[in-house]
């Protein structure tokens, strides 16, 4: 494309996605081919579907330090939380326990991805 806009080449033939940006830029001439890309999977039986599958992705000592720092997290929200209410009483902050404060993390870290 690069080749084309900078006048090196006169055409090119190549399989370019038309788009608007490179429509700007160059005259297109009609589809004289058109391909279709399709991935097959083996479906997993029944017996093949478990936990295992969904935790393969990663390794045990990524898994272990992901549980480890939602829980120190839960507990420095706890921590934090708790020193609002005791310094900053009439500040009207909710009432936060330890299982809303898991409740929060875990959606934090599953909203990533």
């Amino acid at each position: 494309m690069g080749l084309l806009v900078g006048e090196e080449v006169d055409s090119s033939a190549v399989s370019l996605t038309i788009t608007r940006e490179r429509s700007q830029n160059v005259i297109f001439s009609a589809t004289i081919h058109s391909f279709k890309n399709s991935m097959y999977i083996r479906q997993p039986s029944v017996s093949d579907l478990s936990w295992r599958y969904f935790t393969m992705p990663f390794s045990s000592q990524l898994w272990l330090a992901m549980v480890a720092s939602m829980c120190v997290t839960v507990l420095a929200l706890v921590f934090l939380y708790l020193m609002a209410e005791r310094f900053l009483p009439h500040q009207g902050a909710e009432v936060q326990t330890c299982s809303t404060c898991l409740l929060k993390i875990i959606g934090i870290f599953c909203q990533q991805g």
